[in-house]
């Protein structure tokens, strides 16, 4: 028998034991369709976020990509989310020759490409001449479809193989890769 409070018949006048566990926990079970931790955040929420950064300086003269030791892990709580990418990266370019040179960056899940960004960053056609500068990419990877931990990489390599040199955070400069995972 449900108990009716009013002005007239307040909490104080509800004996002990009119109310009892049970009751509380049918109420709560008729309003919630799930537990908290299944709770659904909105579409386009964040739900975590994953960062790695380095001053570590990484060369490379080839025309094959190399890490850049920038690598994070996020494991996805559904295989609907994205991961928004995002990365801070300095880049150094040395020309050994009049041709034009430019690096070039790779971002990898696993062993998959991503998405690449080259052409004209940190660009130079000078012999012996240096070009210098801190590129930034945001990017959303709407194919991870997983709900496992995925490690994603950033690497580099230069567009001449011999010609030229390609160096990520030159002078101790700091590069960051950060992942978060964006509601579906």
């Amino acid at each position: 028998m449900a108990t009716l409070i009013s002005g007239s018949t307040g909490v104080n006048k509800i004996t002990d034991g009119t109310i009892v566990d049970a009751d509380v926990a049918n109420i709560a079970a008729s309003k919630l369709t799930g537990t908290v931790a299944s709770a659904r955040m909105p579409t386009g929420s964040v739900l975590q976020v994953v960062n790695d950064h380095h001053d570590s300086m990484v060369t490379t003269s080839s025309q094959t990509y190399t890490d850049t030791g920038l690598e994070a892990a996020i494991t996805p709580s559904s295989a609907s989310n994205n991961i928004l990418i995002l990365v801070t990266l300095p880049v150094r370019k040395h020309n050994t020759s009049s041709n034009d040179t430019s690096a070039h960056v790779k971002i990898i899940r696993g062993s998959t490409t991503v998405k690449e960004f080259g052409r004209y960053m940190a660009w130079n056609n000078t012999v012996n001449n240096y070009a210098q500068e801190t590129v930034s990419f945001c990017y959303t990877d709407t194919a991870a479809d997983t709900t496992s931990a995925t490690t994603y990489k950033v690497q580099i390599k230069t567009n001449i193989n011999g010609n030229s040199t390609v160096s990520s955070c030159h002078d101790s400069s700091m590069a960051s890769l950060t992942l978060m995972e964006i509601a579906g």
